[in-house]
């Protein structure tokens, strides 16, 4: 539930160039394994010394793209077209910002333009795929042509290209076509920490979370410093509730991180996912001078819940809807909002968002019955009453809401509302005592013009006895249908037998010797 909120599936690929300067490959191979800030100083320490060093803007000017700071990547890339106007990367770089800004004729030629700059360069052609692929609108078809079509046929062996290739085809949902393109990659090199989890990622989105992990400890196996496997492990390790084995992996990619701003709102995000909700609380805490996202304070909020400080969540979250655009609010934000008001007493709001929440995201349906079961033992009966029905239109054989929508019913005196809905009970559960003993309850109640008994309960009593086998644990049950029986045949009109009375009264004499109402009943002549 709450993953779609925190993880970003996707990440910028980059890839090595055919940059001369060990500077520049150090650049990339430090973007690659998210070491950013890092990457940034050696790229940059590159142009200070070789201003002409075009490969350097345009890794730097992706890693500014990755920030979503479009002024400082288009800076780059015209910096690197200046000094290097032959050189198509930087032209490619121009193009997904036009791209990324809808102008996509404007992107075209500026593509076009790097093409006839590079005609036969595999790199080139991976990162116009790779604008296809990343940023809307999507054109998957385009990027899957210019990938096989140009940047595999002149470099074969390119393992980024088979890897944007799998991504694509992940995204589309075809999991056999994506795994083929990762097991192409492994091909060229069968230690690519990259396309082995990258493969992994596969198998966790195909719900197959173990084959997922061995394929995640062999990448961090044949390469410990591909930083990106652990925090996969972490979150993976999270998702099979294996917790501290996850905040074992996750705090590996934190030290070998640049413990950037970023990195570390991702790690007290995934912290709260790892339930360890007090460093949660600590780490974003920290954070909150240096960013101002409502997400925070969203994760914040829900930190204080689980911590069971509900006042600190409440403002956390009121302070989150306040700051965040309605069509950012998901449906936890209104389920854990909704807990939080009925923790502090205010069921009846409470209880609305939590509604809300569940017309947003039907897999809360169980919140409903929390929230029905909150109302009932709180004696709102008619609010238990709608919010258990809820619950049932969603899960209609749930034996014990419904037996507890009965009981509202009846506690509300609603018996013929209580007696139809324990009617039900009986069809899907034939066995069940306690279905039949609230029914000849109901039916009692009903059961009450003066001196016109019915007796319309006896049956429902018999089948009582029959079903609870007059087991010691339905004590007060026994003694309320032995008493109920006793009076029946000293009472009834049409089959009145002492004897038979007798017998229940004293059933009820064993259960309760102290009962005055048994020692009438064993008077009966």
């Amino acid at each position: 539930m709450l993953k779609k909120v925190f993880k970003v599936i996707a990440s910028v690929s980059f890839v090595s160039s055919f940059a001369t300067a060990q500077s520049v490959e150090q650049g990339i191979r430090l973007i690659e394994i998210e070491k950013f800030s890092s990457a940034k100083r050696e790229l940059s320490a590159v142009l200070a010394k070789t201003p002409t060093e075009a490969n350097a803007n345009f890794y730097l000017g992706k890693i500014y793209l990755k920030e979503n700071k479009l002024d400082s990547a288009a800076m780059q890339f015209e910096k690197g077209i200046v000094s290097a106007p032959k050189n198509p990367l930087n032209f490619v770089g121009k193009g997904t910002i036009a791209w990324i800004n809808k102008k996509n004729d404007e992107a075209k030629l500026l593509f076009d333009q790097a093409t006839s700059l590079g005609k036969r360069n595999a790199l080139m052609y991976f990162n116009i795929g790779e604008a296809y692929s990343k940023y809307e609108p999507k054109n998957y078809a385009e990027a899957l042509t210019i990938l096989k079509d140009k940047a595999l046929i002149y470099d074969k062996n390119m393992i980024d290209a088979h890897l944007l290739i799998g991504d694509i085809y992940l995204y589309q949902g075809d999991g056999s076509n994506a795994v083929s393109n990762y097991n192409n990659a492994l091909n060229v090199n069968a230690n690519s920490a990259k396309a082995l989890y990258k493969k992994g990622q596969s198998y966790v989105y195909a719900k197959n979370p173990m084959e997922g992990l061995n394929l995640y400890l062999k990448a961090a196996q044949v390469d410990s410093s591909y930083t990106p496997i652990y925090r996969e492990l972490g979150e993976l390790y999270a998702k099979v509730q294996r917790y501290q084995e996850a905040l074992t992996a996750y705090k590996k990619y934190i030290d070998r991180s640049d413990k950037d701003v970023d990195v570390l709102f991702n790690y007290g995000q995934f912290l709260f996912l790892a339930k360890d909700y007090i460093k949660s609380i600590d780490v974003l805490k920290s954070l909150q001078s240096s960013i101002k996202n409502p997400v925070l304070i969203r994760i914040l909020g829900y930190n204080y819940y689980e911590t069971g400080d509900y006042s600190n969540a409440k403002t956390s979250l009121e302070s989150f809807f306040a700051l965040q655009t309605a069509d950012k609010v998901i449906a936890q934000d209104y389920s854990y909002y909704g807990k939080t008001l009925q923790k502090l007493g205010n069921d009846t709001v409470g209880a609305e968002n939590i509604k809300k929440a569940y017309l947003i995201d039907t897999t809360l349906i169980e919140t409903i019955k929390e929230t029905a079961n909150n109302f009932l033992s709180n004696k709102k009966y008619k609010k238990a009453a709608e919010y258990y029905t809820l619950y049932l239109s969603k899960k209609p054989k749930s034996g014990g809401e419904i037996l507890n929508l009965g009981k509202t019913y009846y506690v509300d005196k609603q018996y013929a509302k209580s007696d139809s809905v324990f009617g039900l009970l009986i069809s899907y559960f034939p066995t069940s005592a306690q279905a039949y003993i609230w029914k000849a309850r109901a039916t009692d109640q009903m059961d009450n013009k003066p001196n016109e008994k019915m007796w319309t309960a006896k049956p429902l009593f018999e089948k009582f006895i029959e079903t609870s086998k007059e087991d010691a644990k339905y004590k007060s049950e026994l003694l309320q249908t032995y008493a109920y029986l006793g009076r029946y045949f000293r009472e009834s009109k049409t089959e009145k037998d002492c004897t038979k009375s007798i017998d229940y009264w004293t059933k009820v004499k064993n259960l309760d010797p102290t009962s005055k109402p048994a020692e009438e009943g064993l008077k009966c002549k």
